[in-house]
């Protein structure tokens, strides 16, 4: 079993939720060798449908590890929480790289698709008494983040073009 493999509840973001009191949804590994992937199973109703069909591809072999004090339990109306969280996603986000272990798949808003990446944030819960310990981050958005607003043009770690060679 991998750390994937397990129930998850989705704690923020109602565009992606069906329900923000349920949204609890299961990672369930398919194929095997280099044609691993991952498909989320819920009950019906707990889940958006932009989930349905989104297969979750693995890369990336590295852990995210979470360097700070445990994140207490989540709760939406205490904003020191809500900043806690939101501190730890964005430098848990920041540390990433391509080495980052992650799922990578698409997400269908209608006719429009958006990209998504699920990270696991490493011990960074207060699991107490045997419970989770790893945040599941949920990054998704139909430009990726090099094209953005104010986005500097080609990033020096990796940008490149091409074209087919003349046959004549």
């Amino acid at each position: 079993m991998t750390a994937w493999e397990r129930e998850w509840k989705l704690n923020a973001d109602v565009k992606i939720m069906a329900n923000p009191d349920l949204s609890r949804f299961r990672l369930v590994l398919h194929g095997s060798g280099d044609h691993k992937y991952y498909l989320i199973e819920n009950e019906p109703g707990e889940m958006s449908d932009v989930w349905k069909g989104c297969v979750l591809v693995p890369r990336g072999s590295k852990p995210l590890l979470f360097a700070g004090p445990k994140l207490p339990p989540w709760d939406p109306n205490n904003a020191g929480v809500v900043v806690q969280y939101k501190n730890a996603i964005d430098k848990g986000y920041k540390d990433s790289n391509a080495d980052t272990n992650r799922l990578e798949g698409e997400l269908e808003f209608g006719a429009k698709k958006r990209w998504v990446m699920l990270f696991l944030l490493r011990e960074a819960l207060d699991g107490g008494l045997g419970g989770p310990s790893d945040l599941l981050m949920v990054v998704y958005g139909k430009k990726f983040p090099w094209t953005g607003v104010g986005a500097p043009g080609p990033i020096e770690d990796g940008t490149g073009h091409g074209n087919s060679p003349r046959t004549n």
